[in-house]
């Protein structure tokens, strides 16, 4: 299918990432939320016309992005996935649990339980505002048909999972997307297989766990939060133990420009194979020598 030349500017004339940074006397702590409200919009115009069923040729399917959420969305998650590069990487769905077991092709019952999640209120401008912390997981059962044995059992819990490709993390980005809004956070941790057993006992705990108790240092955790129905209340919260600004700068740097490229392209693309060379090649740019 052909598609007439997008109308986008070709340029942002706002910054794509413009963190605040600060140390709050125990973690250091960068927060983002879009200056221009108009962020998420598809730059692409062909994203508003008919989609294939094919998945390898779906925007949806592939990037978790369509034309109600446009490519920026792509652009947060490649900046998550870049603050964590070279740690293993434990994500936790907010809600949506059983729902990204299915997008990763994994069983509801082989998924790590826990007590707490991270939250991020998608209600403030300002996510430093909205940063509640760990609060009790929970989950989404169904009504009707009753829900089984199971997923009753498990209904106050959230779960957690290890990934290991970005195509992974846009799969479970996909599977909280229907909702007004969604939060995924993505905890970046020391290769070890101790590591993320600590990380599930600190979850499990009775008592409200701490996250200066559960990050060592040159751990991060990336909290994303996306506001899906265009109030402009997006955000990512990144934490850490240690001082990650150089980090910070660098990946945002790398990604806006990533981004700045692939809009500079978009009055070009004419059709799907273009427009999926376009993205591909923001992806690349924004993950190489990361990747």
């Amino acid at each position: 299918m052909s598609m007439g030349q997008s109308d986008q500017p070709s340029r942002r004339e706002l910054p794509l990432f413009d963190f605040d940074y600060r140390h709050d006397g125990v973690l250091y702590e960068a927060t983002w939320s879009p200056i221009d409200a108009e962020l998420f919009a598809p730059r692409w115009t062909g994203l508003y016309e008919e989609y294939g069923s094919d998945e390898q040729a779906n925007p949806r399917l592939t990037y978790a992005i369509n034309n109600g959420f446009g490519e920026a969305a792509l652009a947060v998650r490649l900046l998550a996935w870049a603050l964590t590069e070279g740690r293993d990487r434990a994500v936790i769905p907010s809600y949506y649990r059983d729902e990204a077991a299915r997008e990763l092709g994994r069983s509801a019952e082989s998924t790590d339980f826990v007590r707490w999640q991270y939250e991020v209120g998608c209600d403030y401008r300002d996510p430093a505002r909205g940063d509640i912390g760990f609060v009790e997981g929970r989950a989404g059962v169904p009504i009707r048909p009753k829900p089984t044995e199971f997923q009753a059992a498990h209904a106050g819990e959230a779960g957690v999972f290890r990934i290991d490709s970005f195509e992974q993390l846009t799969k479970v980005h996909l599977a909280v997307s229907g909702d007004a809004s969604s939060e995924v956070s993505v905890f970046g941790l020391h290769a070890s297989q101790e590591r993320f057993s600590d990380l599930l006992a600190g979850l499990r705990l009775e008592r409200r766990p701490s996250l200066d108790d559960l990050l060592a240092e040159g751990e991060l955790l990336v909290h994303t939060g996306l506001d899906h129905d265009g109030f402009g209340l997006s955000s990512m919260v990144v934490k850490s133990p240690t001082d990650f600004e150089a980090l910070l700068g660098a990946v945002t740097q790398r990604v806006g420009s990533a981004f700045d490229a692939y809009l500079r392209a978009v009055p070009s693309v004419n059709a799907w194979p273009d427009w999926f060379a376009a993205v591909e090649t923001m992806e690349r740019a924004a993950l190489s020598p990361l990747r």
